[in-house]
């Protein structure tokens, strides 16, 4: 069964940016892969004040990965994701959707 965790971050201290994103997903195939748990917080931003911030799946709406080549031999996948997260702290009331998100990268095991 494969997995795949996907991390990435963008930061820019002069435009006061510091946010990032976390996929994980379990038993992953080709073609479309619903996220339908989550595993710890999904989206983050650091620049909000305590105790917001800090983002989780919104397991009412759809979100997937979807999975358009892998190539086992060299090493590299391609594919797309979307998701929305809400915040954890219910005194923080933010939603934030992820559209069109795409990578095209090199794997290891």
């Amino acid at each position: 069964s494969r997995t795949i965790s996907l991390v990435a971050k963008r930061e820019y201290h002069d435009q006061n940016i510091d946010e990032s994103i976390r996929i994980y997903k379990y038993g992953i195939i080709d073609g479309e892969n619903p996220i339908q748990q989550t595993s710890g917080y999904e989206y983050s931003d650091q620049t909000e004040n305590w105790p917001c911030g800090y983002y989780d799946l919104d397991t009412a709406l759809h979100s997937s990965i979807l999975i358009h080549h892998i190539d086992s031999i060299n090493y590299f996948i391609q594919g797309s994701f979307e998701f929305s997260v809400i915040e954890i702290n219910q005194l923080c009331s933010d939603t934030i959707k992820i559209t069109d998100g795409y990578f095209d990268l090199e794997y290891r095991f």
